[in-house]
């Protein structure tokens, strides 16, 4: 997926010495900045959005991709208030898919900065609209943010029961949220035990990933069958697939996948009795999401 945003994004940017009116070329502006947040490059991001605003800073479309660059960037606290401020105009119009999508974009903000039983509650507001909207897409992605604020909060059974009706009901030429699906509850019976079955969907979430080419997310695959291995005692190949993890995450500018990898490998290297490269790595991961602002060091996926 990484190659279509680059290309989406390259096409956006030669089109726009076409583009006739301040209109036309704002709104180039904000697909150019979803492709380079959805690449994980936030300054880029930020200056596309901020050359939207130059046009029009009461645009929703313009405000709404603004709102999700400053969560990528870890500016909660300026993408929440846009949020409610779109929230506010969404209710008035009683446009629910915006609603629902803005909910589900606040209830990821809030998992991102440790606010669990607030990500919790706009991930339900956001299933609830997203029903009102009838809309079965935004209803998956409602489910899978439920899945895992469920799953960090130690949740598993209700996790692994919002990942199960998430796939049930994603649509069969959705590949993204099929191999989503896959993992998602792989990562929950992974954290029940079961790790023979959690395999097996890791490694078909893997197959779909790799025609997407979604690296980031091919790296939690990769991450989850590292921590497989690791609980299964074999820490030589554990490695094996956490080194390849943390080379995808920092391909795909996945910080919080780097942070988790490197968690995970410092576990991995203090078993095997390399106890100065575990403590690198580990500090390495908290300086890391410090920096980022982001709280995957004090989540447990045990």
């Amino acid at each position: 997926m990484s190659g279509f945003f680059q290309k989406a994004s390259s096409l956006y940017e030669k089109y726009l010495p076409f583009s006739s009116s301040s209109q036309e070329k704002k709104k180039i502006y904000v697909k150019i900045a979803s492709c380079k947040r959805a690449l994980g490059l936030k300054e880029e991001a930020l200056i596309w959005c901020s050359k939207a605003l130059k046009i029009d800073k009461k645009d929703e479309d313009i405000m709404l991709e603004t709102a999700m660059v400053y969560r990528l960037c870890g500016y909660y606290l300026k993408a929440e208030k846009l949020f409610f401020k779109l929230i506010k105009s969404y209710s008035l119009k009683k446009d629910f898919s915006a609603l629902s999508y803005a909910y589900w974009a606040l209830g990821g903000l809030k998992r991102n900065y440790g606010a669990l039983q607030d990500s919790k509650s706009y991930f339900l507001k956001s299933l609830k609209f997203s029903s009102r909207a009838k809309d079965n897409s935004l209803k998956v992605y409602s489910l899978f943010g439920l899945a895992g604020v469920c799953r960090i909060k130690g949740e598993i059974e209700s996790s692994l029961k919002y990942y199960l009706k998430a796939g049930s009901i994603a649509e069969k030429n959705d590949i993204f949220a099929l191999a989503y699906s896959f993992c998602g509850t792989a990562n929950a019976l992974r954290q029940l035990g079961r790790l023979d079955e959690a395999e097996k969907l890791y490694l078909k979430s893997k197959i779909l990933y790799s025609r997407l080419g979604d690296k980031p997310d091919l790296g939690f695959v990769y991450w989850g069958l590292g921590e497989i291995y690791r609980k299964r005692g074999n820490l030589r190949t554990s490695l094996f697939y956490l080194k390849k993890s943390s080379f995808l995450f920092k391909q795909g500018f996945e910080k919080r996948g780097e942070i988790l990898s490197l968690i995970s490998s410092a576990k991995v290297l203090y078993a095997l009795g390399q106890t100065d490269k575990a403590r690198k790595n580990y500090f390495s991961a908290l300086k890391k999401a410090r920096s980022e602002n982001i709280n995957t060091y004090l989540e447990d996926y045990t």
